[in-house]
């Protein structure tokens, strides 16, 4: 604030200065509810599709300007929990480093979801640091993880499904923003590339590489935005990619109007096998319609296939939606068409889709 006047073109100023201090403890909870992200009944009337979520977070814990805390998630069928500790700098270096611990275990049901045919367990842990230059991001971290999956129908069997593998890998990333805003862009561009690495060297079973590259554009073309985006993968090495790490295509944020994780082959119980190649392209028509309302048109086109199968070409995807702009987010409703008959999954007609945000 100015005091008095300038004096030999110096202008004297008294700053005031509003300091807030941050709880020493923060804590999170909530309810949630994950299917196939489709409007049907049985999504919201499945009890095992219902869950709980909290974290625990303290943002100066040991007064050194760390941020620690847990994580929790619990489903009937999956539950995660993990424990974390971030810095801002490392050594006097800006780099925001952070180390995990984690577990998990998933369950999986057939198409019924009557028989368990499969119990997924994983633990580790994961660092990882971002380096931030204006619109520049370079990540790089490692990870290491013990699968174990164990099949409970076929314990009796002399040869039983009951499997454990060390992956471990190194993964490096560069993404380059150029969008007037992440949320809701009008123009720009957004591009990255991610590259991960699993080796015997790392600590890991498996020897495989991946490969991902993303381009998106944003092109106002008066009060209408057109909105691009093209997604192209790669897996290749000696060993096949985990099946929680290959590429799925498919659902409310990929290739809408087919079923999530639609595409690509299945296993014998249906569960989707996922893919080493990846291919999605995305267009998207943006208008403002009324107020908060804005409407969207949208074609889609997509596909996943494992390595040594032949690729069938993409499948397409169209249809519109509606865009809630509220003060509190940004709702997100669609309603998809495929384009093609799959044989791997539920066919159906039309699909509908939620969510917060743009896909992208």
């Amino acid at each position: 604030m100015p005091v008095g006047a300038p004096v030999n073109g110096v202008q004297q100023v008294r700053a005031v200065v509003n300091v807030e201090e941050l709880p020493e403890w923060a804590v999170r909870y909530g309810f949630q509810l994950e299917g196939e992200r489709d409007l049907e009944l049985e999504e919201f009337t499945s009890t095992r599709n219902a869950g709980v979520v909290g974290e625990i977070r303290n943002p100066n814990l040991f007064g050194r300007a760390l941020t620690g805390g847990v994580f929790g998630m619990y489903q009937r069928n999956a539950q995660d929990a993990s424990v974390f500790i971030g810095t801002s700098r490392l050594f006097g270096w800006r780099a925001r480093s952070t180390l995990y611990g984690f577990y998990s275990r998933d369950r999986l049901l057939d198409d019924e979801g009557v028989e368990t045919t499969a119990i997924i367990k994983q633990q580790g842990v994961s660092a990882d640091q971002r380096w931030r230059r204006g619109g520049v991001q370079v990540l790089y971290g490692y990870r290491f993880e013990r699968e174990h999956t164990v099949d409970p129908r076929t314990l009796d069997d002399v040869l039983p499904l009951d499997a454990v593998i060390n992956i471990a890998k190194l993964s490096e990333a560069i993404l380059w923003d150029r969008r007037d805003d992440p949320i809701n862009s009008r123009k720009g561009t957004f591009s990255s590339i991610s590259f991960d690495q699993s080796a015997p060297f790392l600590g890991s079973d498996r020897r495989n590489r991946k490969l991902l590259m993303q381009q998106y554009l944003f092109l106002p073309l008066g009060k209408l935005v057109l909105a691009s985006r093209a997604q192209v993968g790669l897996a290749y090495g000696r060993d096949p990619l985990p099946l929680s790490d290959r590429f799925r295509a498919g659902g409310a944020t990929s290739v809408r109007g087919y079923s999530e994780e639609g595409l690509g082959l299945r296993g014998p119980d249906g569960f989707p096998l996922g893919g080493d190649r990846l291919v999605v392209l995305n267009q998207e028509a943006r208008f403002p319609m009324f107020k908060w309302f804005n409407g969207v048109v949208f074609v889609d086109a997509g596909n996943i296939v494992l390595k040594g199968e032949e690729f069938n070409g993409l499948k397409l995807g169209y249809g519109f939606g509606l865009r809630l702009d509220t003060p509190v987010g940004l709702l997100r409703g669609d309603v998809g068409f495929p384009g093609s008959t799959l044989e791997t999954t539920t066919n159906k007609k039309t699909r509908f889709y939620f969510g917060f945000g743009h896909i992208f």
